[in-house]
């Protein structure tokens, strides 16, 4: 990170980065990012700025925003412009993170979001004085979103609880599955995907014939790849064919398991390893219960 600025003295060594929620989604859907700002050097920050500019604009308003220290931001139900934070002070080696999603454009290719950060110190702004009163700004920090309109591909940023994303339910020849996953906590990305492209893993080892699987592998990342507590469901609606379990891979090295029906056909009240599907026969729709990323496939 660069800073234009003059420092009279030890400035503090302050880095932000900025982080995709997630790093492709569905034009028109919510992206998020996630902003964090460290304080790595010896001197404390006396006040700490953050403000935004999405698209060019100057005059886009957050659909989601939480920070880390709460009331410091522009909160949302009074939003009414773009990202404004006023952190107070940031001691050495402290930091501070907000999650801000913005309402992507409905075509195109891409959707971006600049990000920058300034400081003020004062002379009384660390112990040792070696802080005087610096003024420095941040080069702008612009993130890019890739927006990707394909049948079989969604992805987008859950604005509240019970978040529910889902590609291309509309079935005829070509394109022959849908899939979505819903359940997802305020504040999560996730992305699906199916088709003739998507890949899992299956051998000859494993717990299901890789010659009894049908359809096409459907892929989830919820979470960056990362665990969600109590789980979340894997929605997969078939064109043709009835399951009647799935095989799933997931992990490095990869893992995997059989999941076969949920115990009297009823959704289970915690989820648990391996997970288990109810089947909707008026929709032709599987719902997968959960813990972990990775891809699906029917048998």
């Amino acid at each position: 990170m660069m800073f234009a600025g003059v420092a009279t003295a030890a400035p503090p060594g302050w880095q932000m980065t900025v982080d995709k929620l997630p790093a492709t989604v569905s034009p028109g859907a919510p992206a998020g990012y996630r902003v964090t700002i460290t304080n790595n050097g010896s001197s404390n920050i006396s006040s700490l700025f953050l403000v935004d500019k999405v698209n060019s604009s100057l005059t886009v308003t957050p659909v989601y925003l939480t920070s880390s220290r709460p009331g410091t931001c522009n909160e949302l139900g009074t939003l009414s412009g773009p990202l404004s934070c006023s952190f107070g002070a940031l001691n050495a080696g402290d930091h501070v993170t907000v999650v801000v999603a913005y309402t992507t454009p409905t075509s195109g290719s891409s959707s971006s979001a600049e990000f920058q950060g300034s400081t003020s110190g004062a002379t009384f702004s660390d112990t040792k004085g070696r802080s005087h009163g610096d003024t420095l700004q941040s080069d702008p920090i612009v993130t890019t979103t890739a927006l990707n309109s394909g049948k079989n591909f969604a992805g987008g940023f859950s604005l509240s609880a019970g978040g529910f994303i889902s590609n291309d339910a509309n079935l005829n020849g070509n394109n022959r599955q849908s899939t979505g996953v819903k359940g997802l906590p305020a504040g999560f990305e996730a992305t699906v995907e199916d088709g003739p492209g998507t890949t899992g893993t299956c051998t000859s080892t494993g717990p299901v014939p890789c010659t009894a699987l049908f359809g096409e592998w459907s892929v989830v990342n919820v979470n960056g790849g990362s665990s969600v507590e109590g789980g979340f469901i894997v929605t997969i609606k078939f064109k043709n064919g009835t399951p009647t379990g799935f095989l799933h891979s997931f992990g490095n090295p990869v893992q995997q398991e059989a999941i076969g029906a949920c115990p009297g056909g009823v959704a289970p009240a915690t989820i648990t390893d391996p997970g288990c599907f109810v089947w909707d026969a008026g929709t032709s729709t599987a719902s997968i219960y959960t813990l972990h990323n990775g891809s699906y496939k029917g048998r």
